[in-house]
């Protein structure tokens, strides 16, 4: 036994036995010159070539050689060459076992025996075999070699790969690809080891682990080519599965990680938004978690009730960029891609790049968003009940990140969250006003109710006290009387007061009903004047009244008298006893009721408060009110197909303008469809 370096072959140990076979001792084995000197000069190519083969695919060989024994004589012996059976990969041994052969091979029968034996397994290997002389020309391949070029019954000893490429076109590449990798392997001079492809006729392509061993004469000149080639296109095929198969598993436990911090991401903004009523904190709260898990900036925007916008809320990955940011929506409010879009449409805007436009202005804008490095963004509406409340806007910033469905998905959900906390933040707030606007309602209404109750108990209490005193008889009647006249405008007071109380309860319930019959609203007009003659009298407030022609059309009476009634009380109430003017007036479409005073007037920012429920801008101390009478005039007017609208400063009076249409068919249709709204809130 010996063994040796697998890249030089010099022996690095031999047994004793087989020392004793040569008679030389074991350190002349091991010298570097022992292969060329020991080896007979016939077989010491085709030895070498043997272990080097085996060196470079691990594939153990046997082979018959001869050796010079130190006598002189050539010593027959079968070999089998390995490399180490637990190594993986290139190893940098090799072991031999050589068994001595009684005789050699004669030159008989024997002989060719195993000429035959060599030939059959040459012939069944299922690697491509090919043999070379040193001109490159085929001397011998296998069937495998025959049929990866499609020469099965051919003649190609003798013939190149370049002339053999005549005879095969379609593998005509190949044949000289071949050609190229074999002149490289004789300029390197050692085996060479490479991956080939030949093409196959339905389309596909085979690949080939190919060995090519050169070998020379001692002399250096090229002597012959051993190719050895192994077809792995089913290893490689079942390697690329392995590889998609990896990239697979890998996507998907991205994507799994990636819907994991996503839902983590949301349960903590779901957190943030159930943690506090005040909106505006919850949203800068928000809009800084999501930098920078899902922007480098993030903008939240609110419709204010008089539809302008306002930024609430900036986050930027740089906090001293944020101020920028704000700038940029000064100069431009819509430049973060499409929020007055999404604010107008209720709907989602995804951008690229946000790098176009046009004029000084826009050069200016395009000039600080190069400056914060805007990337892509995308715009989300706000939406709670229906309504779009604002809108949220994510930029990104990042070279390659640009936005998509998915992002956007997660961004729509971020602003539900959101939304939600924004609409609780007001529901929570108009409660607490409709509290203090009840309580202040009912402290006025007690207040109300109270001073025609104290009048009429003082009035009686004094009526009885005097009675019990005296005679009824001797009661002076004049006394009496003006109890009792004190106790009717109490008591025509008091009724006016639950009127209002029932007229807002009427029409809250949704349960106005309307009796439209042909009527007079001049004559209604001057009727309702005349009823209110006290109370003109007690604020001397003088009434003009101008509706001296009819005005004929389809309304309901009654609670058209509501509405003169009450016009006509705030009037006297905030004239500040100044005059009173009423007119009615008409066109072929329209009437008009228009009641002027000439008090003192309300502010512009109040008047928006007018029609509200319970809300008054004149203070209760100055003048008794419930706050009900605009509320309930403006939902008998509209009930029955008007508008109405005021005109006023401060100081100089107050105008209402009711219009009613007077044809009967858009009437019909108004309060049919009022019938199929639902009740008011």
């Amino acid at each position: 036994m010996w063994r040796a370096e697998s890249r030089s072959l010099r022996l690095t140990c031999v047994s004793e036995q087989a020392a004793k076979l040569l008679g030389y001792p074991a350190e002349g084995w091991l010298d570097a010159s022992f292969w060329n000197t020991c080896l007979h000069p016939e077989d010491r190519e085709r030895t070498l070539a043997v272990c080097r083969a085996v060196a470079a695919d691990g594939e153990g060989r046997e082979f018959v050689h001869r050796l010079i024994a130190a006598d002189g004589n050539a010593l027959w012996f079968r070999t089998c060459v390995r490399r180490p059976s637990l190594s993986r990969g290139p190893s940098s041994e090799l072991y031999g076992l050589m068994v001595l052969l009684e005789q050699g091979p004669r030159q008989d029968e024997p002989l060719q025996h195993s000429e035959d034996h060599l030939l059959t397994l040459f012939n069944a290997l299922p690697d491509a075999v090919f043999f070379k002389d040193g001109a490159g020309q085929w001397l011998a391949v296998n069937p495998e070699a025959l049929k990866l070029f499609g020469l099965v019954g051919g003649e190609y000893q003798g013939k190149t790969d370049v002339e053999l490429a005549g005879y095969a076109p379609f593998y005509r590449e190949a044949l000289l690809a071949c050609s190229e990798t074999d002149r490289r392997a004789w300029e390197r001079g050692h085996l060479s080891r490479m991956e080939e492809n030949i093409p196959n006729p339905d389309g596909t392509m085979q690949s080939h682990d190919v060995i090519k061993i050169p070998l020379f004469h001692p002399d250096g000149t090229r002597k012959g080519l051993v190719v050895l080639a192994r077809n792995i296109t089913d290893y490689k095929i079942a390697e690329q599965e392995r590889y998609l198969l990896f990239i697979d598993e890998q996507k998907a436990r991205a994507a799994a990680e990636e819907a994991q911090r996503r839902s983590a991401f949301l349960a903590e903004a779901s957190r943030l938004v159930a943690g506090t009523l005040n909106y505006e904190v919850t949203l800068a709260a928000v809009a800084r978690m999501a930098v920078p898990f899902l922007a480098d900036c993030c903008v939240f925007r609110l419709l204010d009730e008089d539809g302008a916008t306002r930024v609430v809320s900036v986050a930027h990955e740089d906090a001293s960029r944020e101020g920028l940011v704000r700038e940029l929506k000064q100069l431009s409010p819509d430049i973060l891609t499409g929020a007055d879009t999404v604010l107008r449409s209720g709907r989602s805007f995804l951008s690229g790049w946000m790098g176009e436009g046009g004029g000084a202005r826009a050069e200016e804008q395009l000039r600080r968003i190069r400056e914060l490095g805007f990337q892509s963004s995308m715009s989300v509406p706000l939406l709670a009940r229906g309504h779009t409340l604002g809108v949220l806007t994510l930029v990104s910033a990042r070279p390659g990140r640009v936005y998509g469905i998915a992002d956007l998905a997660l961004a729509e959900e971020l602003a539900l969250r959101a939304a939600l906390a924004v609409e609780s933040a007001r529901l929570y707030r108009e409660a607490e006003e409709a509290i203090k606007a009840r309580d202040e309602f009912l402290s006025n209404a007690s207040h109300e109710l109270k001073t025609p109750c104290t009048s009429l108990r003082l009035g009686v209490q004094g009526l009885l006290q005097l009675t019990r005193t005296k005679p009824l008889s001797q009661v002076p009647p004049a006394f009496v009387e003006r109890v009792l006249e004190n106790a009717e405008r109490q008591l025509q007071h008091l009724s006016r007061l639950v009127d209002k109380l029932l007229d807002v309860s009427t029409l809250s319930s949704g349960q106005l009903q309307l009796g439209f019959k042909e009527m007079d609203l001049s004559a209604l007009v001057r009727n309702v004047v005349e009823s209110y003659q006290r109370e003109l009298a007690r604020s001397a407030s003088a009434v003009v009244v101008h509706a001296d022609t009819p005005v004929v059309g389809l309304w309901d009476p009654s609670w058209l008298e509501h509405v003169i009634g009450h016009l006509l009380s705030n009037a006297l109430r905030y004239g500040a006893g100044k005059p009173i003017e009423v007119e009615v007036e008409s066109d072929a479409h329209s009437a008009r009721l228009v009641l002027r005073d000439h008090g003192i007037g309300i502010a512009p920012e109040h008047q928006a408060l007018l029609f509200e429920r319970f809300k008054d801008p004149v203070s209760a101390r100055r003048y008794s009110n419930l706050g009900l009478s605009l509320p309930v005039v403006r939902r008998i007017v509209e009930a029955m197909g008007g508008t109405i609208r005021l005109e006023s400063r401060v100081g100089a009076g107050t105008t209402f303008t009711v219009a009613f249409p007077v044809n009967r068919r858009p009437i019909q249709e108004h309060v049919e469809a009022l019938r199929a709204s639902p009740p008011p809130s």
